[in-house]
């Protein structure tokens, strides 16, 4: 068609709206990949196409961002820049304690094959390896699939596959599954196509079961960290309700679970002198971990409440 229907284009502004409001990043994620079709529909000297696909995207950028509001414009209005906070007057670097060491002096290329070939259990926010240690398998079942299929396969897929690997890069944080998702599009394309011929069929089962695998483990995780997670706030916070806290690092989500409870929260950039009284990790023990200050009769019923639930107190002790 010389120029995409009124129901592609309803469900590209669709996809568009919903992408913004999902993730922060996605405003130049979208950006991408609607300049990388409008490439291919040029490429394809289908001109129609290529100002139909820009229109709608630009279309669909802007209502997107009026509809959502959060957080490009109220980052504008209230601090003057719409991708504050990582640009504008008082960006933070919030990457720097979010780098794993041994990403830390590796460059983007390094750290992508680093982290897929590092064993573990699959998990989006996992730092190292959170594609899971079957990773490397699926790929390589794609990539032979592809091998096999070069002359069957449409140019207009291999410069999706080409521009979904290729996308992998755009961000330094090559390492963090949460930021190139996008790779499970590779062999999940794949797939279709080796269903396509009976020479591959085989080889696509085996890379369906796969990723069935890893999709089964990475539920099971993820529904074992949200329980976690949701004990040990518990655990930390039941302790304080209806009462007072003090918290130094405090992120704004805290303060709204410890307004669930009730908590009058006194913000610290440091620990008070003579403190006399137990430091706890809210998270994890990285510098930029909330810190919850407590007496010690409270730390003394957390502990107990996280024996109860069978979770590690020690490793949320905070020597600041």
């Amino acid at each position: 068609a010389s120029s995409p229907s009124a129901f592609y284009r309803l469900a590209l502004g669709a996809t568009v709206i919903a992408a913004i409001a999902t993730k922060f990043n996605i405003f130049f994620e979208e950006g991408v990949w609607l300049v990388l079709a409008t490439v291919w529909f040029l490429i394809r000297r289908n001109r129609p196409a290529a100002l139909s696909l820009l229109l709608t995207g630009a279309v669909s950028l802007v209502v997107g961002l009026l509809l959502t509001g959060h957080p490009y414009l109220s980052n504008l209005l209230q601090h003057g820049h719409p991708l504050y906070p990582l640009m504008g007057e008082g960006a933070k670097d919030i990457m720097t304690t979010n780098t794993p060491e041994i990403f830390a002096s590796s460059g983007r290329i390094t750290n992508f094959f680093r982290s897929l070939l590092s064993p573990a259990v699959p998990t989006c926010d996992e730092r190292i390896g959170g594609f899971g240690a079957l990773m490397p398998l699926i790929l390589a079942c794609g990539a032979i699939i592809a091998v096999r299929l070069r002359r069957n396969i449409s140019p207009a897929v291999w410069y999706i596959l080409a521009a979904c690997l290729a996308s992998c890069f755009f961000f330094e944080q090559t390492w963090w599954a949460r930021y190139i998702c996008q790779l499970w599009l590779i062999p999940s394309i794949l797939i279709v196509e080796g269903y396509s011929h009976k020479s591959t069929r085989t080889l696509t089962n085996l890379l369906v079961a796969l990723m069935l695998a890893t999709s089964a483990i990475a539920a099971v995780r993820a529904a074992g960290s949200v329980w976690m997670k949701a004990a040990w706030r518990h655990a930390m916070l039941h302790p304080l309700r209806n009462g007072e806290a003090t918290m130094m690092n405090c992120y704004p989500q805290m303060e709204r679970y410890l307004g669930e409870q009730n908590i009058n929260v006194a913000h610290l950039d440091s620990l008070p002198a003579g403190f006399n009284g137990v430091a706890l990790y809210y998270y994890d023990s990285r510098s930029s971990s909330p810190v919850l200050l407590v007496t010690h009769s409270q730390a003394s019923e957390i502990e107990a409440t996280c024996r109860r639930l069978h979770i590690d107190y020690g490793s949320h002790l905070c020597n600041p």
